[in-house]
Formats: C-alpha cells, sequence, structure tokens
C-alpha cells in the first residue's frame, strides 16, 4: 500500500490531493474483504482510514509531505521507491524511520504497535483539517475580488503595515495596495501588493508585468488565490535586484490564523473562523 501511494505520488510532481491518491492506489491495490466497508463506530471508509494510517510512518520517515489536503512525495520519497524494490523493504525502512522519529520524542514504539487504524487520532485529524481547508478555499474562491483584495489589506494591518492606499474599482496600473512600514511613509522601503483572487495560477508573463512597476526600493508582494506556475516561482526566485514575496491561498491563510489576535473584531469577519480544539498529549510532536 505504501508503494502503491508513493509510485501514484511520483508521477505527480506539484503534488496530489489526497482524495484521489487513495482512489488511485484502491485501482492498483483493491481492498480486500477486511478492508471494505465502513467501520460501525465512526461510519467512515475503512480503506481511506487504513491508507492514512499506513502513509504516518512514510511522512514521519520524510519521504512524503501532507499539506492541506495535497500530498506530495519528497526527494527521499523518490530514492527509497528506487531502493527498497521489495515492499517489505519499503516498509521496514520506513517503519526504522518512524521509530527514530519516535524515538526523538520520547515516545516508545512498543506504546504505538497495537493501535488499529480506526483507533489513530491523527488520521482523523488529517482528514478534519483537509475539510477545513476545502471550505476556506472555497470561501475565498467565491469572494468577491475587491473583498477579497479588503481581506489582504486588512491581512497587512494585522501584521503591522501602514495601509496607505487601497485600489478602488476599475483599472489599477497594476497595483491594487501601498503600504508602509510607519504611519507617514517616511521610514523604509514602501510595499506594494498586486492581488488576483482567481483559481488558475500566475505565469511567468504576469509577474515580469508587476515586476516592471517595481523599482529597486520597493517590496513587492503578489497574492495569488491560485498559486503560480512553476516557471513563475523559478523567477522570484532569480530575482536579485527587487524584493519579491509571492503568496498563494495556503500562506495567506497561515498567515491570517498567526495574525488573527492582532486584527480587529470587524476584519475577523471578512473570514470568520472557529477554531476546535483537539487534545494533544504529545505536544512536541508535529
Amino acid at each position: 500500500m505504501v508503494q502503491a501511494v508513493l509510485r501514484v505520488l511520483s508521477g505527480a510532481s506539484e503534488g496530489m490531493r489526497a482524495a484521489k491518491v487513495i482512489e488511485r492506489v484502491r485501482e492498483i491495490l483493491p481492498p480486500t474483504p477486511a478492508e471494505e466497508g465502513v467501520y460501525e463506530t465512526s461510519g467512515t471508509d475503512k480503506y481511506n482510514k487504513i491508507v492514512r494510517f499506513m502513509t504516518i510512518a512514510p511522512v514521519k520517515a520524510g519521504w512524503i509531505v501532507k499539506s492541506k489536503g495535497i500530498w506530495t512525495i519528497t526527494e527521499d520519497g523518490h530514492i527509497a521507491l528506487e531502493t527498497y524494490s521489495a515492499p517489505a523493504e519499503l516498509m521496514t525502512e520506513a517503519r526504522k524511520k518512524y521509530y527514530a522519529w519516535l524515538h526523538s520524542r520520547e515516545v516508545e514504539p512498543g506504546e504505538i504497535d497495537d493501535v488499529l487504524p480506526e483507533n489513530v487520532s491523527s488520521a482523523t485529524l488529517e482528514e478534519a483539517e483537509e475539510q477545513s481547508w476545502r471550505d476556506v478555499s472555497s470561501f475565498l474562491a467565491a469572494m468577491p475580488p475587491y473583498e477579497f483584495q479588503d481581506l489582504v489589506a486588512a491581512l497587512l494591518k494585522a501584521m503591522g503595515y501602514h495601509i496607505a492606499w487601497v485600489a478602488p474599482p476599475g483599472k489599477d496600473g497594476g497595483i491594487d495596495i501601498i503600504a508602509h512600514i510607519d504611519p507617514l511613509g517616511a521610514q523604509g522601503p514602501r510595499m506594494k501588493v498586486q492581488v488576483k483572487r482567481r483559481a488558475d495560477r500566475v505565469g511567468v508573463v504576469e509577474l515580469r508585468s508587476f515586476l516592471a512597476v517595481i523599482s529597486e526600493r520597493d517590496i513587492g508582494v503578489y497574492v495569488s488565490l491560485g498559486g503560480f506556475s512553476s516557471e513563475a516561482q523559478a523567477l522570484a526566485n532569480q530575482e536579485q535586484l527587487r524584493r519579491l514575496t509571492l503568496l498563494d491561498g495556503e500562506l495567506l491563510f497561515d498567515l491570517w490564523i498567526e495574525n488573527l489576535a492582532s486584527m480587529t473584531a470587524e476584519d475577523k469577519l471578512r473570514m470568520p473562523l472557529k477554531p476546535i480544539y483537539f487534545l494533544n498529549l504529545n505536544p512536541d510532536a508535529s
């Protein structure tokens, strides 16, 4: 099962949604009679939960990265897939690395040896986090463009920046928000922000257009809910004269959570969130 997950992910350089990974794995490795159906206590799909449980070790081994419902294979994951052709060898290596991770957190391997998949809270929490992100991303995607622009301005204000200008409806000349690090804009560089609330990724041509209005004395921030193409990311990484930050939907959400306490009650309502608390008996574990 782990080998099948890695093989599926090896063909997706930019990652794949968890549900799609599990669907592909189910096609490659059909469930046994014991893996079919749902758990009586929770009503959750057995195969889905088992796949998630079995990938805990590869994640701790550094072979897979899971972020907001997207699973991505790492370079170490590619190496492990090529090195250990036999499934048993692959899983043995994953468990070794998993136990090394447990030992670093003073958790004895024997404490988890007999845990059944349906009782693993981490797999359930993983699904809850994915559903949460789906709800948030859908909410942001449906938000009117200028409300999304105001949301970005609210985030920058909570981060300590002073908003000097927010573009009104109409042509903006490539700049949607201008911010400073002090109220008068007398100190340090100014920040120029371009905001795109759309599902597709911003490409290199659009990013070059934005760079054209950024001087060496400016800080450029490009916000794109749908993210950026690999070529656009490469251009941003290669840029040396101008300071440029790319902000996709996931990073925007993480920054919103991080700065939520500094927001006004009115700004918090731009993306209304309600925390749900889970018991964490191992706070050092990720």
